[in-house]
């Protein structure tokens, strides 16, 4: 691995300046070395293209879209496309993530990554092909919301067959937790890349391309391809993902099915009982008016039930939107659940931000600190149709308290006060996602020292063995006997137990970091596999990519490499300010237990919880005092220019020695 060929990438990196109209590109060789592609030449990207002082929505913000050396290949599921820049959520390191075939073709037209500087005086839309960029006007199509905009630009750029990314008001707005959308289907969302974009004056993105990947052992790879692709579909898992069928429905129903485990929040962390949800409510929506399963490009599974609903429209429903519109704002109709989550693709939201902010909202409303005159007259309501889909557009818009709501539960709660920001959920300004820290500690872990508040980059999926009623006695205790082989505890298995769960989250970062690096879906992996093998293992990738680069490379190549991503996004935290003291969650979790359910009095323990992060910090080889990785850590995984600037945060952090 100390050169990386041209096989996998296509060689080149594009950089857009929208101020001053300058477009040129630089070898993608220069970055790849150390962090292999994707995420990784992304975050060194933004690590070296922007300052400490840099805000989110200035135009000094750099927005980096980038693809693996696998994507655009035979490879399964190999159309994912990372986003980074620095967060309007947060002020840190931002970072989402799409499928679809976005991503290929901007290979396909000559691009590994796209690096968009400035900021454009008026609307402005891209149109990338074969090689040629073009800066062109979007007034026409400014205010659209993302599936007309879409449909818009098809039509200007003249080719039914290009492939668009578009924000919607909300990102025009900037709106801090906007996302990035991609035909109907493909939403990258939660930090806020949309508003990022937004701020920017870009509309959307379209790309065309006649070219390909070249890749180093096309037939070793064909045939790894085909044999990965064939032990995906004998998987215990594949039938269950892809039909539409009782039971299946790949990602469809998994509100229903989180259901038993007893730990999704509702009502802004009010209860984890939501005593009228349907029995089996979104499975049968999915089943009623699902038309197909859909995937992503080369996918071969198709895990996203593609609905038609009868005066909603058309679209997609993940399993994120599922929880967060009707568990998260006490909404028992799943029909509306949808409705819900295409209103908020259309508008270019983050499903779980926008329900967290207005749960939050009605929330505080019921309990007095948000009057009517705070709410523009508007009586607040959990699960009501009327006070929801108002309240979404007025985010969107920034109208009114829309306007309030739509800078995130963080700045909202500090502009109210009396008492709001008890309430309002978040770690460094992102939103809790939908599972209850004070049931599952190990994922408390993730939300606290990642910089992403949710499960897709923080989760512990061993986490919910002992209650798992898919298990018989005997099963469980096969499972809990390989945990411990595994990891050395089988308190990996229990819910609110706290031993190991360190261990468990670092390997899933790694696992999820090393998807993102090469540009395969990480719902092959370790993020929807639990505690069963996930559809491909990380020795089957190191095949996958070593048979793309021509490039011998093990799993522990690739695990490093993955190491070396995730620290270095804390280098770019840690260069903002960020240290231990700041890996935190609400006080609520450690002061207020639960107050219903089958885990009612479940509390964290913040003893056990900071060793916990003791833990985490030594086995990453981070100071554990500090929360900030050695020099020589940054040293031993390549990160060579991240070590004067670390070193320098932390000698001003380090405790003084008499």
């Amino acid at each position: 691995m100390s050169a990386v060929k041209s096989y996998g990438h296509v060689g080149r990196i594009a950089h857009v300046d929208l101020s001053s109209r300058k477009i040129w590109s630089e070898a993608t060789a220069k970055y790849a070395p150390t962090v292999l592609g994707g995420r990784g030449i992304n975050a060194k990207i933004l690590y070296q293209g922007t300052a400490p002082s840099t805000g989110a929505l200035s135009p000094e913000n750099l927005l980096i879209f980038g693809t693996g050396p696998l994507v655009g290949t035979t490879c399964p599921s190999s159309g994912r496309v990372t986003i980074t820049a620095k967060s309007p959520a947060t002020e840190l390191y931002g970072e989402s993530n799409f499928g679809g075939d976005w991503g290929p073709e901007l290979k396909f037209a000559g691009y590994d990554h796209l690096v968009i500087h400035g900021r454009s005086e008026k609307p402005v839309y891209m149109w990338i092909y074969d090689g040629v960029i073009e800066i062109k006007d979007a007034r026409a199509i400014w205010g659209a919301d993302t599936f007309r905009s879409r449909e818009l630009l098809l039509e200007l750029v003249d080719d039914p067959d290009a492939k668009v990314i578009s924000i919607g008001p909300a990102g025009e707005n900037e709106v801090r937790f906007a996302c990035v959308r991609h035909q109907v289907k493909h939403t990258a969302g939660r930090p806020g890349m949309g508003a990022v974009m937004g701020s920017k004056r870009l509309k959307a993105v379209a790309v065309r391309g006649s070219g390909s990947v070249q890749v180093g052992r096309p037939d070793e790879l064909l045939e790894a391809t085909e044999r990965i692709a064939a032990s995906i579909k004998a998987h215990p898992n594949y039938a269950a993902r892809t039909r539409l069928a009782e039971g299946a429905c790949g990602l469809g129903g998994v509100a229903d099915s989180e259901e038993p485990f007893g730990h999704i929040v509702g009502g802004n962390f009010q209860t984890l009982m939501l005593s009228d949800y349907p029995k089996q409510g979104i499975e049968k929506l999915c089943l009623k008016y699902g038309l197909r399963m859909t995937g992503c490009y080369n996918c071969p599974v198709g895990c996203f039930p593609f609905l038609s609903v009868p005066g909603v429209g058309s679209s997609e429903f993940g399993c994120t939107p599922q929880i967060a519109w009707s568990w998260g704002v006490l909404n028992p109709d799943p029909k509306l659940a949808f409705e819900l989550s295409v209103l908020s693709n259309r508008l270019g939201m983050d499903s779980v931000s926008t329900a967290s902010v207005i749960a939050f909202a009605i929330d505080i409303y019921k309990k007095g600190i948000l009057t009517r005159e705070d709410s523009d007259g508007m009586e607040l309501k959990f699960g009501e149709r009327d006070t929801l889909i108002t309240l979404m557009g007025k985010i969107a818009r920034r109208e009114g308290l829309g306007n309030l709501l739509a800078e995130g539960v963080m700045r909202a709660a500090q502009k109210i006060g009396k008492g709001a920001e008890y309430y309002a959920h978040h770690a460094k300004g992102l939103e809790i996602a939908s599972e209850d820290p004070r049931v599952v500690p190990g994922v408390a872990l993730g939300f606290a020292v990642g910089p992403r508040t949710d499960t897709t980059r923080g989760m512990v999926p061993t986490e919910k063995v002992d209650i798992d009623p898919s298990l018989d006695q005997k099963g469980r205790e096969e499972v809990l006997a390989a945990l411990k082989d595994q990891y050395g505890s089988d308190k990996v298995g229990h819910l609110t137990e706290y031993e190991g769960k360190e261990r468990v989250l670092i390997r899933y970062e790694n696992n999820i970091a090393m998807l993102d690096i090469i540009g395969m879906c990480k719902f092959l992996g370790l993020f929807a596999s639990g505690y069963v093998p996930g559809f491909i293992g990380e020795e089957e990738c190191a095949r996958l990519y070593s048979c793309t680069t021509g490039l011998d490379t093990t799993a522990e190549q690739l695990l490093r490499a993955a190491e070396a991503v995730v620290t270095l996004e804390r280098a770019y935290n840690v260069r903002c300010g960020i240290s231990r003291a700041n890996d935190k969650i609400p006080e609520r979790f450690f002061k207020e237990p639960v107050a219903d359910g089958r885990h009612k009095g479940a509390l964290l323990d913040p003893t056990r919880f900071e060793r916990l992060k003791d833990l985490y910090y030594k086995a990453r080889g981070w100071d554990v005092s500090t929360g900030i990785p050695s020099s020589e850590r940054l040293r031993e995984l390549g990160l060579e220019d991240a070590v004067l600037t670390y070193a320098q945060r932390a000698q001003k952090l380090a405790p003084n020695e008499d």
